[in-house]
């Protein structure tokens, strides 16, 4: 992905900024625990945005987005479906962000709320209306800081047009003893909390990170579509890891819970909360 920010003057707030995407995705269909099918997911767009920035909290913007993808059977029978489709579609964002750090956050809130239209009078092979929201809250005392999460999204009438579209839970962070992917649909909620605390204040030297050690506790859930969408279907997960700031953004070793104990290991470069 790439973007050119370009401010409309030295003393306005608006902007423009054209941008480019090309995403390659591994898409792992799971049924009781076990991998029935993987598929490579490809898309490819371009998009111009214009929008505001709000002060030195957040911004909004809006814009028009095109292009093209497609979806491949990598692993499971041929009678899986594959094919192609084009993009086309109209989108808003608005972010909010009062965090005092991207990686271990001691104190402030974000949150980022997100409406994309495809619509095929854009050029779109579909009609489709996915939104999606995320907050976050930081608090501290102290060494130990916690933070809050609750993240949910959904594609109404369960209408996409990219499977790179659809919602999945899976990893650290999101059901923390669950393979990546293991949960996907056009429906998700997700609700965590983090505590950690600094075990090491960091100096000038190369390796003198910042590090933290702390604990994880999720609960969420992903639906194929909105008539199976049922709270009482949420999944437990959690996680202990060690984490440090470094140069090349936060480093993390981490063991992820699930039912029945310890389901997954971890080591993660630039994972953000």
């Amino acid at each position: 992905f790439t973007e050119f920010f370009q401010p409309l003057s030295l003393t306005s707030d608006l902007f423009v900024a054209p941008s480019f995407l090309y995403q390659l995705k591994t898409l792992q269909i799971v049924e009781d625990g076990r991998r029935v099918a993987r598929y490579k997911i490809r898309d490819t767009e371009a998009a111009l945005a214009v929008g505001a920035e709000l002060s030195n909290w957040g911004e909004l913007r809006a814009g028009v987005a095109a292009g093209d993808g497609s979806r491949r059977v990598r692993i499971g029978g041929e009678d899986l479906p594959q094919s192609d489709f084009d993009l086309g579609a109209v989108f808003v964002r608005f972010g909010y962000d009062r965090l005092d750090s991207a990686y271990f956050p001691k104190h402030g809130q974000s949150l980022q709320l997100s409406w994309r239209g495809e619509r095929e009078s854009l050029g779109s092979s579909g009609e489709a209306n996915i939104l999606d929201a995320a907050w976050l809250m930081a608090r501290s005392h102290d060494r130990w800081s916690v933070v809050l999460g609750i993240e949910g999204g959904t594609a109404l009438d369960d209408e996409y047009v990219s499977p790179g579209q659809l919602f999945t839970l899976g990893g650290f962070l999101e059901l923390s003893g669950l393979p990546y992917d293991s949960l996907i649909g056009t429906q998700y909620g997700l609700a965590r909390a983090i505590v950690y605390r600094r075990v090491s204040r960091g100096g000038t030297g190369f390796l003198e990170l910042p590090a933290y050690i702390g604990a994880s506790f999720e609960a969420g859930n992903a639906w194929a579509t909105e008539d199976e969408v049922d709270w009482g279907d949420l999944q437990a997960g959690g996680s202990l890891f060690l984490g440090a700031e470094s140069p090349f953004g936060p480093v993390y070793l981490a063991a992820g819970f699930g039912e029945g104990g310890v389901r997954a290991f971890y080591l993660l470069l630039g994972y953000t909360f």
